[in-house]
């Protein structure tokens, strides 16, 4: 009875036994493995990256979603974001050709430039990207060349949505009124709206200002109702 309770414990020990994974996005770093290292997990854990750079948010629009990337840079002293940029400049001459012209204004644009330069000469570009053309001119704009712009309000359409909602990864997350929620009174669930140009009517308003949208936001309503 013993023997056998004890490999009933054996096996019930190993059934409980965990694999723990970590994929770090867009890229390991040095500085994870110390923390790791420090914790004394860090062979305990396995480990992989997940290089999500570039993020189509709409037909003419790749975002790399890095929102602190300016304060990383500037504050914090984390060049980390510009090297994650020219990676993203050069997976974009992977798939569309050879920019034959970068052009940076700004320390930071500079910068990226000059990485983008020292990567593509340390991993080549396939023979036929390499051989075409498609964008023929980069230009980089560093930030620090305009922090008033991002201080101004917004007058557009989608700059009103943004000021009073928070336009976040192309979406707008919202809470349907009673109305909408349906029967009983209660609001609705939270529900998340995608803003792109898929949309006829996002795409006709998005970029006009507000008190223009106003007035031509009756006449299309009520040429669209049945």
């Amino acid at each position: 009875a013993s023997s056998s309770s004890s490999r009933s414990a054996a096996a019930s020990g190993a059934a409980n036994v965990h694999e723990y994974s970590v994929f770090w996005v867009p890229r390991h770093s040095i500085a994870v493995q110390k923390v790791l290292e420090e914790e004394g997990v860090y062979g305990d854990v396995q480990q992989g990256e997940f290089c999500l750079d570039v993020i189509p948010l709409d037909d003419d629009v790749l975002s790399l979603e890095l929102s602190c990337a300016y304060r990383d840079c500037v504050l914090d002293g984390d060049t980390a974001p510009l090297f994650y940029t020219a990676c993203a400049l050069l997976k974009l001459q992977e798939v569309y050709g050879l920019i034959p012209r970068l052009q940076g204004k700004g320390p930071a644009a500079a910068a990226v430039k000059d990485i983008t330069i020292k990567l593509r000469k340390e991993s080549p570009l396939p023979a036929a990207a390499a051989a075409t053309c498609r964008i023929h001119r980069a230009i980089i704009l560093d930030r620090d060349i305009d922090v008033i712009t991002p201080l101004i309000t917004q007058i557009t359409f989608e700059g009103l949505i943004d000021e009073i909602t928070g336009i976040r990864h192309g979406s707008v997350s919202y809470t349907p009124s009673k109305r909408e929620g349906g029967g009983g009174g209660a609001p609705g669930r939270p529900a998340t709206v995608f803003l792109n140009s898929s949309d006829p009517f996002y795409k006709e308003f998005r970029d006009l200002p507000y008190y223009i949208t106003s007035q031509r936001w009756d006449i299309t309503i009520s040429k669209y109702q049945w």
